[in-house]
C-alpha cells in the first residue's frame, strides 16, 4: 500500500474587524491607545471624537489594555483600565470607549456588533454624559431614546436620513418635555447604521458641555463630532 498523505489542516477562521471610537469626554484622555493581549496595538493615539480605521484581529478572548496620553520624558503610556473582550469570527465590532474613571457612567469600552438589522437608516444612543441623571434624545420632539441611564445603550431606532437636530432633555414623565440640555445637528446618509454617544460634562448650575460623537458603522466607519447648543 502507498503512503498516504494526512489531509491539510483547516483554514484559520477568519478575523474579526474591529474599529475603536473615542468618545469619552476626560481631558486626561485628549488621545488614548488599545493594546490587545502582550502584543497586538489596535489603535495609537487616536484623538478624541474620532474613530479609527479597521484592524483585523483574531476571533477569541483578549485581553484589553487601554492606554493614556504618553509621557513626554519617557514616551509610555500609562495603562488606564484593563479588561477583557470576546471577538466573533468574521464580526465587525465597533469598540466604544465612553465615560470616564471614578466619575458616572465609568469609563467603559463596550463591544458593539455591528447592526445588520435592515436598509433603513438607523442608530443606538449612549448616555455619556458626566455627572447627568436620565435623558431623552429627540427629533422634532420625537423620542428616538427616552429615559437613557447614564451609561445605558439604546435599541436600534430608525431615525431619519439627511440633516438631522437631536435634542437632548433630562428625562421626564412626558418624553422630550423635560429640561432641554442642548441640541446637535449632524447629517445622516440613507441606509447606514449609526453609534451616537452624548458626551461631556455637567457644570455649574447644572449647565452641560458636550457634544454628539455620530460615528457611523461598518467597513468605512468614521464620525462626527457635533456640539451641543443651544438650539
Amino acid at each position: 500500500m502507498g503512503h498516504e498523505e494526512p489531509p491539510p489542516p483547516p483554514p484559520p477562521p477568519p478575523p474579526a474587524s474591529v474599529h475603536v471610537v473615542h468618545a469619552s469626554p476626560d481631558p486626561g484622555l485628549a488621545t488614548l491607545s488599545i493594546r490587545l493581549d502582550d502584543d497586538v496595538t489596535v489603535v495609537t493615539d487616536l484623538a478624541a471624537g474620532s474613530a479609527s480605521a479597521a484592524v483585523e484581529v483574531a476571533p477569541g478572548t483578549h485581553a484589553l489594555h487601554l492606554l493614556g496620553v504618553a509621557s513626554v520624558e519617557t514616551g509610555e503610556a500609562p495603562e488606564v483600565m484593563a479588561s477583557s473582550i470576546e471577538l466573533s469570527s468574521g464580526a465587525r465590532p465597533t469598540l466604544l470607549v465612553y465615560g470616564e474613571p471614578s466619575a458616572e457612567p465609568p469609563l467603559t469600552v463596550a463591544v458593539l456588533d455591528e447592526d445588520a438589522s435592515g436598509t433603513a437608516t438607523r442608530a443606538r444612543f449612549v448616555h455619556g454624559l458626566i455627572g447627568v441623571t436620565a435623558v431623552d434624545v429627540c427629533v422634532a420632539g420625537v423620542p428616538v431614546a427616552d429615559g437613557l441611564a447614564p451609561g445605558a445603550i439604546s435599541q436600534v431606532t430608525p431615525v431619519a436620513e439627511g440633516p438631522v437636530a437631536f435634542a437632548v432633555h433630562l428625562a421626564n414623565e412626558t418624553a422630550c418635555h423635560g429640561r432641554a440640555i442642548g441640541t446637535a445637528h449632524a447629517t445622516l446618509a440613507a441606509g447606514t447604521a449609526y453609534v451616537v454617544t452624548i458626551t461631556g460634562h455637567s457644570g455649574r448650575r447644572g449647565r452641560v458641555t458636550g457634544s454628539a460623537v455620530v460615528c457611523s458603522e461598518g467597513a468605512s466607519a468614521s464620525c462626527e463630532n457635533a456640539t451641543l447648543g443651544a438650539r
